[in-house]
């Protein structure tokens, strides 16, 4: 039905088809999902931990986090039913970035109009605390990736490829004057 999922790294879903309905389970991770068919007679429903969403065409984001269900909408529209919720579902339009716990919405912001940027293999920080890059670029790469505590909130900017996570902990460190420790290949420190 031209529903196209594109799983980003530590991400696991179920899928299944009902009557009407195509039912994606998101268990961990985050996915990014296109639907382009305007015959789709088929509503999309994604369900998390924190609640469901459905849309019938357009593409959208989804990322499980701890107790936080992040979305980012690009095109359509996305109606957003959190599990604990007895309101009126929220609906997103493009454009759109929001944030949802069991019991709501945490936040609702303007989002840029281009999908992930790790759906085209970067990883892009802007004014990001060191530690929070690493624990986020160790995501693709195997092994031990970390850094000393007292550095944890330096900053880093730019777009890095994420084709080879040598070369970007090389950049990161060479921008930052950092010292990079490799105990084994498989266990890295700044």
């Amino acid at each position: 039905d031209d529903t196209e999922l594109q799983l980003n790294t530590d991400t696991a879903v179920n899928v299944a088809t009902e009557q009407n309905q195509r039912r994606i389970q998101l268990l961990r991770g985050e996915l990014l999902i296109t639907r382009s068919n305007a015959g789709a007679r088929r509503m999309l429903s994604v369900h998390t931990a924190q609640g469901r969403l459905e849309a019938q065409l357009g593409q959208f984001s989804v990322r499980q986090r701890a107790g936080v269900t992040q979305i980012s909408v690009y095109r359509g529209t996305l109606v957003l039913s959190p599990a604990l919720l007895a309101q009126p579902p929220i609906t997103l339009q493009a454009g759109e970035r929001a944030s949802f716990a069991e019991t709501g919405l945490v936040s609702r912001q303007p989002e840029p109009l281009a999908a992930p940027a790790w759906s085209q293999g970067m990883l892009v920080a802007q004014n990001q605390p060191l530690a929070e890059f690493i624990a986020e670029l160790s995501r693709y790469r195997r092994g031990h990736l970390a850094c000393d505590p007292a550095l944890a909130r330096l900053r880093v900017s730019g777009t890095f490829p994420l084709a080879d996570t040598d070369k970007v902990i090389l950049a990161v460190a060479n921008t930052l004057q950092l010292e990079v420790e490799h105990f084994t290949r498989y266990w890295v420190t700044l």
